[in-house]
């Protein structure tokens, strides 16, 4: 009688434990999950900063070559005169 208490208290505990083991199993996953997404979500900010500073670049350049072809040509006209010569 004693041994049959002592196996089911066994059995409970095993079962318990087992309950717990899953439990801990599925938050892990969850936490996984939530990993994975909020890795996604900051390699999409990554690549649309990376677009955004190439645009910064490339329109900074085109700023830069408009600059010094207005600083190399007539430096003292102003843009209206500019555009009127055409």
């Amino acid at each position: 009688m004693l041994l049959s208490k002592k196996n089911n208290l066994n059995e409970l505990d095993r079962e318990h434990l087992l309950t717990l083991l899953e439990y801990f199993r599925s938050k892990l996953g969850k936490k996984v999950d939530r990993l994975k997404e909020m890795r996604h979500q900051l390699n999409n900010a990554r690549s649309r900063i990376d677009k955004l500073k190439a645009t910064v670049e490339y329109q900074r350049a085109i700023i830069l070559e408009l600059m010094e072809r207005d600083t190399a040509g007539n430096g003292d006209s102003t843009r209206s005169e500019r555009m009127q010569r055409g």
